[in-house]
């Protein structure tokens, strides 16, 4: 038993034995005052129904004591089991988790109420300031754990994106320099509206069933190589006219379910041979404007609010240094999240931050270094509640028995 569940109990049971302790007094004293009274020379004897009155009386006067002095030891009993703490402060945090280690450089926390053992409790506010995530790459996770095990994903937002994808190519070995800019229209990437632009005739952009390419002076130039046939949300290029050479729709993709199946597994795609280096010598920019809705996993799930408000909007780049890009958001909003790890189940009125930042290395490499920061994180609402957990021997995942209140 840990020491403040010992304190709990230990509490509890003093004041049980207070509560016990003083109807016995009161009862001595009633008894003390009736001797005085027989005692003190008061002239005639009060008749029997009078001394059955007096001993009611006392008697429900002794019944009111308990029930008081039981409350009361309901109260102390509650007060033993649960603390509340106003504020809290931490500098220079170091923590593990699933998703790889996390440094904290500042965290406050207001208004926090818990039971003894820590297996439940409540929090008004919670900021985490000068937050740094560094995610486990895609090789190190598989390492770890062995075979990925295929996991659903919800990424609403994806269904209202509207902004426009930039990238510059700068490959004369190909005699293919060019600016690319792709729209994103109610979450659709249609290729019919895409423009490579370039000296001479601009070249288009396509999906076809191999992968995404561009049609350029020179011919065909594979860009990404799909290595699964199921696509969810690609809707691939069409040919008509004479033997069917002309291409009457370069296709589009539709990102709320082609991103859940890319997250989930189901989409792989690589870099085509021979477009690394090409790739390598892009320069990506761009704006994104998410809609609201769920967006998460199983484990994690939180609602993004706010775009109407301009809330959640994405500015992209190329990394300074070497392959990879960049995502940063100015605001971030959501609200009613929800985790559950090992039993331990969490829910989250609103989160908001401020500069959030997320980098990833290498997205064509084997293995993806990917790191989140923000300026501020604030949580407001945090419940948590630690609950059963039952692990059949063909299912390792968590399997919880009881639901957070």
């Amino acid at each position: 038993m840990g020491l403040s569940a010992k304190l709990a109990r230990a509490a509890a049971a003093a004041a049980g034995a207070a509560a016990r302790a003083v109807p016995g007094a009161s009862t001595g004293s009633v008894q003390d005052a009736a001797a005085r009274n027989g005692n003190g020379g008061v002239s005639g004897q009060a008749p029997a129904h009078e001394h059955e009155h007096e001993h009611e009386h006392e008697h429900e006067h002794e019944h009111e004591h308990e029930h008081e002095h039981e409350h009361e030891h309901e109260q102390a009993g509650r007060s033993a089991t649960a603390q509340r703490l106003d504020h809290l402060e931490f500098a220079g945090l170091q923590l593990a988790t699933p998703l790889g280690p996390l440094h904290v450089g500042r965290a406050l926390l207001r208004g926090v109420q818990a039971d003894a053992s820590l297996a439940g409790g409540t929090l008004d506010e919670l900021q985490l300031h000068d937050l740094a995530l560094t995610v486990a790459s895609r090789a190190t996770a598989g390492a770890a754990g062995g075979a990925r095990q295929p996991m659903s994903w919800r990424v609403e937002p994806a269904a209202a994106l509207e902004g426009e994808i930039r990238a510059y190519i700068d490959d004369a070995a190909w005699t293919f320099d060019g600016d690319v800019r792709v729209p994103v229209r109610a979450g659709v990437v249609d290729f019919n509206r895409a423009v490579v632009a370039h000296v001479g005739p601009d070249s288009s952009m396509g999906v076809s069933a191999s992968g995404l390419h561009v049609d350029a002076p020179n011919g065909r130039l594979p860009l990404v190589a799909w290595r699964t046939r199921r696509l969810p949300g690609v809707r691939l290029e069409q040919r008509g006219g004479l033997l069917r050479a002309a291409i009457t729709d370069r296709g589009a993709i539709e990102l709320q379910p082609f991103v859940e199946a890319l997250l989930a597994g189901v989409v792989e795609a690589a870099a085509a041979p021979g477009a690394r280096d090409m790739l390598a010598r892009t320069r990506l920019s761009g704006h994104l404007r998410p809609g609201d809705g769920v967006l998460g996993t199983a484990g994690f799930e939180a609602t993004l609010t706010g775009s109407a408000a301009g809330r959640n909007r994405i500015e992209l780049a190329s990394l300074a240094q070497g392959p990879g890009i960049a995502l940063r958001m100015a605001t971030f909003s959501a609200s009613d999240a929800h985790a559950s790890q090992r039993g331990l189940r969490v829910r989250v009125d609103t989160i908001e931050a401020t500069t959030l930042t997320l980098q990833a290395g290498d997205l064509a490499a084997a293995s993806t270094a990917i790191e989140l920061s923000a300026t501020c994180v604030t949580l407001r609402g945090l419940q948590w509640r630690r609950v059963a957990v039952s692990r059949p021997a063909s299912d390792p995942a968590d399997r919880t028995t009881a639901a957070p209140g």
